[in-house]
């Protein structure tokens, strides 16, 4: 893409050329004050105060830190000019950038611009870093500026062209930059292009667009991209007249020129224009750009008249707190002096002029026309129950009362668009309040929450409540068709509801009365939704402009426009004698003796309070809101109005939290600590307080979760909302003060750090422990005496117990000895369900093993020599079920009421932390289940060891299950039980840990030590012969004697274990596995 430079930069002679692949056109100092040119240094840094906008260039080696200080200046001071970013943007900053404007929708809406001084790839799209704001920002700019000819060509990406957006970017670029020319090159999406005729290329006054890529219309003022050598072409202006394209229309030849924006297309204004031109020279050329929906309307007129360049003549309403803003910011050209000069005071009617004056009185909006809002009706249902229009707010009351009686809807209110609510509230709010209240409310001049304001909407409520339907101003659409088919009596509406009648209806039958007075001592406002037009301040043909503005309302064109149904209510109120309609002409008188005249709200408010009023009334009647529901409605609307209007971020509501507090005017007191939360509405934004009394800043300390406040006296906390958002400055301080009458602090139970270093330190001796017994058990897992003892038994149990010694961890992370509460209320459970699954692996592997010998022994003394081995995988599914069950008391128990960790009084100011329900049932509801399902399988367990209790040990573990048994019982359960009634924190711990190590040591050592002792130091029992038993099984089969082998059950006369004799189905299948 070719892109302009300065001559020593590569071009010749200051002409525009395309520069050298590969150079680098360096940023050109204009107009210093007003720029801010930054090449890793800041050059300039007033041009807020100055011009009241921020421009921003940026170098590519500018430091991240430093730029990002640039954009926070804007925090201290409001910017309500453009906000231009210029030059290479990192990455990493643009999102930064991001962040703080995405949360600023009221910049990004009107005049902000985000502009990269590097070139898009044509076809790889824009720079990334402006990519990422292609939905937000106006457009990808290149922007190259020649001081020589004062033009600045804009290069647009196909991806950031986004309709309409280019004309912003043409005419606010032109508010920092003193150029004559604007080429606007690349590929633009849309019609609407703003343009005007220059008499060559580079020269004269105005803009000169280029619309997109092709070829130069012979008839256009167009250009064309020709390639990658050739320079953007602009054509000359054609001298026929009219000329139209995209759909603009550009009538005379040459010379001076004006630009107008309106919503209307060109026809309408076409006869008027050609007379009105007909009267000046003929190198007058005016260009007219069109409108369609009142957003563009609202921000366009507000973007377009603030900047340098731009249209001379707008589009605008007939008043509003918009119209004062723009008015009070200068924005729109004073036309007292007009008025006076073409006597327009004398022709336009005085009400219609008010919402468009300032503070002396002088107008600086034309109004063209407008339409009435009134309660229409059908006379002929009126007079069939004798009743007269009414005038007062009781002779209305009394109206809807009739039809009330007589079965008929007294009011329709159909709300379903949303729309229709606010001009009623308008009413409401101009008739009980009167206009100028009314007026200054919209204009953000009044708050919300004053009490007659509340007033106003409970009268409301009233009326809607008993005299419309609820199912109306759901479902109803403005088109009042009950009032029409007579099962409504009234419905207020605008004028152009008479084009919804049906067809075939009779209109002599329909028509109109006033909104009823509520008191005649207050001044008399309508609602009369206006266009108006106005001219920009900084018009470059002011005279032009005036001149056809005083032509379009004076009496002989209004009454022209009236007779050509092009307006309805005429503002010069000459021509009110040319209506020809009764309801028209009617409407017009009323508006003619109104003391003001106004908008509808919608209009009236601000663009960024819109977005929160509409929604708000049309909740206030969808969901019926009444008393404290108001109130709530309002304090919104009040937060919303301190942000728009104020440019200042909510304060924020400090809310406080405790059961035994009382409030007084300025205090609340309470005997126990206070929770205290900060919450604001405004987005974007943060808080920060101070608890000394001090005035807090962003230099406090930042809020980010509820602050206790824990300490006897009286305590002062302030907090502060700061605007992060460009254009929000910070809240008001909000504070409360709080007088805590604490009680003396209890003594708080904890753990020392000693006693839970111990429980750590057993619980790791003991694992370590266990973990070189299954170390041992697997190198000599082939030993006859582990393989009797089914070695893959032995190495669940040791897991089971590992498991179960890391509750000595579990039971020492206590908040008492700095670990975070979060961690250690999470340890209750797990402290569960370790002892759970650690137990059932340890027992269910002993209860397995203990039933293997059992099912052997009783087949053989029952001489079943066939018997089937009792195989691995039977006891596996006995130690699986065993855990199962387990899992399932624990899951359950985890889902419906876990155990967390609470403070709990011990009475005499004596407390502790202590593991209890979460859900408000006691802890031993699912504890209960758990010991039960435990003391179940003891008893199964129990019952086989006396079974087996005749067995000789070389062939038996009941013994050694019932003695882990018994060492469960007296350490670990009979250690836990204690603990619980030792309120001495440090003790209960010790006897914890010291019951869970000696229970679980013991186990294991007696199961699985004592093999290990057997390898090492007992080889007569340790050997094949020893534990072939199923050779001796044969032999007992052939008849052999048994006096020689060792006895099956145990005698007084100990035998060794030479000869043993079982029965001959053996587990696992071998001789030796399986049996212990």
């Amino acid at each position: 893409m070719a892109s302009l430079c300065r001559a020593q930069d590569g071009c010749r002679g200051g002409q525009n050329r395309q520069r050298p692949r590969g150079s680098r056109c360096r940023p050109i100092r204009v107009m210093p004050g007003r720029l801010l040119m930054v090449g890793g240094e800041l050059v300039e840094t007033h041009p807020l105060v100055a011009h009241q906008s921020l421009i921003i260039f940026y170098d590519k080696d500018m430091d991240n830190d430093k730029a990002w200080d640039l954009l926070r200046v804007s925090k201290r001071k409001v910017v309500p000019g453009p906000i231009v970013l210029g030059g290479t943007l990192p990455p990493a900053l643009t999102r930064r950038i991001s962040e703080v404007l995405s949360s600023n929708g009221r910049c990004w809406k009107s005049t902000c611009l985000l502009v990269c001084r590097e070139a898009p790839d044509r076809e790889k799209g824009p720079y990334p870093a402006v990519n990422e704001y292609s939905k937000s920002a106006r457009g990808a700019l290149v922007p190259s500026h020649d001081p020589h000819t004062h033009t600045l060509t804009v290069v647009m990406s196909a991806q950031a062209a986004l309709g309409r957006s280019i004309v912003r970017v043409v005419i606010l670029a032109s508010c920092w930059l003193p150029v004559e020319h604007i080429l606007c090159a690349g590929t633009v999406v849309g019609d609407w292009i703003t343009c005007s005729v220059a008499t060559d290329t580079c020269s004269g006054s105005g803009f000169v667009c280029c619309i997109g890529p092709g070829d130069a219309g012979t008839g256009k003022t167009t250009c064309r991209w020709g390639g990658s050598g050739t320079d953007c072409v602009v054509t000359k202006a054609p001298t026929t007249t009219p000329v139209h394209y995209g759909g603009h229309y550009n009538l005379g030849n040459t010379g001076s020129t004006m630009t107008i924006m309106t919503k209307r297309p060109y026809a309408v204004y076409e006869p008027y224009m050609s007379a009105f031109l007909a009267t000046y020279p003929d190198n007058t050329v005016v260009s007219f750009v069109q409108q369609s929906t009142d957003a563009e309307i609202q921000s366009d007129t507000a973007s377009y008249t603030s900047v340098q360049r731009g249209p001379d003549v707008l589009q605008w309403y007939s008043g509003g707190s918009g119209s004062n803003k723009l008015i009070a910011n200068g924005n729109f050209r004073n036309l007292d002096a007009m008025f006076k000069k073409y006597n327009l005071y004398e022709q336009l009617a005085p009400s219609m002029l008010k919402g468009g004056q300032d503070a002396n009185g002088h107008p600086y909006i034309v109004p063209t026309d407008a339409y009435h809002w009134a309660m229409y009706y059908r006379p002929s249902v009126w007079r069939r129950y004798n009743v007269r229009p009414p005038k007062t707010w009781a002779d209305w009351m009394a109206a809807c009362d009739t039809f009330l009686a007589a079965g008929i809807t007294p009011i329709y209110l159909g709300n379903y668009e949303g729309w229709p609510a606010i001009s009623n509230f308008d009413y409401f709010d101009m008739r009980i309040r009167g206009p100028v209240a009314h007026m200054a409310l919209l204009d953000g001049q009044q708050p919300w929450t004053s009490p007659d304001v509340y007033d106003v909407f409970m009268e409301w409520r009233r009326i809607l409540d008993k005299y419309t339907r609820y199912q109306d101003i759901v479902n109803g659409w403005s088109t009042p068709d009950p009032v029409f088919l007579g099962t409504a009596a009234m419905a207020f509406c605008g004028d152009f509801v008479r084009w919804g009648a049906p067809a075939g209806f009779n209109m002599s039958d329909f028509d109109f009365f006033q909104f009823p007075i509520f008191d005649p001592g207050l001044a008399v406002g309508e609602n009369a939704p206006g266009d108006g037009l106005v001219i920009s301040a900084t018009s470059q043909n002011p005279a032009l402009a005036e001149a056809w503005l005083a032509y379009l309302v004076s009496t002989n064109v209004s009454i022209a426009r009236v007779k050509a149904g092009d307006i309805r209510i005429p503002s010069n109120v000459n021509a009110f004698s040319s209506i020809s309609d009764p309801l028209t002409l009617k409407g017009a008188n009323m508006l003619r003796n109104a003391d003001y005249i106004t908008g509808v709200g919608d209009r009236e408010v601000l663009a960024d309070f819109k977005a929160v009023y509409t929604p708000e009334l049309v909740k206030f009647l969808t969901y019926n809101y009444t008393g404290d529901a108001i109130r709530a409605m309002l304090q919104r609307l009040e937060t919303a109005r301190v942000q728009v209007y104020l440019h200042q971020a909510a304060p924020p509501d400090i809310t406080a939290s405790s059961s035994t507090t009382t409030t007084t005017p300025t205090d609340l007191i309470s005997t126990k600590p206070v929770w205290v939360n900060l919450t604001t509405v405004t987005g974007g934004t943060k808080i920060y307080f101070t608890l000394d009394g001090s005035e807090p800043s962003d230099a406090a300390e930042l809020y980010q979760g509820p602050i206790l406040i824990a300490q006897s006296g009286r305590i002062t906390l302030k907090a502060v909302t700061v605007g992060d958002a460009l254009m929000i400055r910070s809240s008001k301080v909000s504070q409360q003060t709080f007088v805590l009458n604490l009680d003396p602090p209890p003594t708080f139970l904890g753990i020392s750090v000693g006693v839970a270093g111990f429980s750590i330190a057993l619980a790791i001796i003991g694992i370590v422990y266990a973990l070189v017994l299954m170390a041992l058990v697997q190198r000599y897992s082939r030993e006859p005496i582990l393989k009797a003892a089914a070695p893959r038994f032995l190495q669940i149990m040791l897991v089971g117990a590992i498991i179960a010694l890391t509750c000595g961890v579990w039971m020492a992370l206590d908040v008492s000895v700095g670990v975070p509460y979060s961690l250690s209320s999470t340890s209750c459970m797990v402290n569960i369900w370790a002892i759970s699954i650690g137990w059932a692996l340890m027992f269910g592997a002993l209860f397995a093993k203990t039933y293997r010998v059992s099912s052997l022994f009783q087949a053989f003394e029952a001489n079943n020599l066939t018997v089937k081995a009792v195989s691995d995988e039977t006891l596996f599914r006995i130690v699986g079920l065993m855990t199962s069950l387990e899992l399932l008391i624990l899951v359950a128990w985890t889902v419906i009421n876990p155990l967390t960790l609470a403070s709990v009084d011990l009475g005499n100011a004596v407390s502790r932390h202590q593991c209890v329900s979460s859900g408000g049932s006691s802890v031993w509801a699912f504890a209960t289940v758990s010991i039960v399902a435990k003391f179940a399988v003891l008893i199964a367990g129990i019952a086989l060891c006396i079974q087996t209790r005749n067995v000789h040990d070389a062939f038996n573990e009941s013994k050694k299950i019932a003695f882990s048994i018994y060492n469960i019982a007296t350490f670990g359960t009979g250690a836990f039980v204690i603990s619980f009634l030792i309120n001495e924190q440090d003790v209960a711990l010790a006897v914890r840990a010291v019951g869970l190590f000696l229970s679980v040591v013991i186990t294991i050592t007696g199961v699985v030590l004592t093999k290990i002792y057997i390898i090492f130091y007992d080889k007569e029992m340790n050997n094949d012969k020893a534990w072939d038993l199923l050779s001796v099984s044969k032999r007992k089969a052939k008849g052999a004697t048994t006096t020689s082998a060792l006895p099956l059950t145990s005698g007084i006369n100990r035998v060794t274990p030479a000869t043993p004799v079982v029965p001959s189905a053996l587990a696992s299948g071998s001789t030796t596995a399986g049996l212990r």
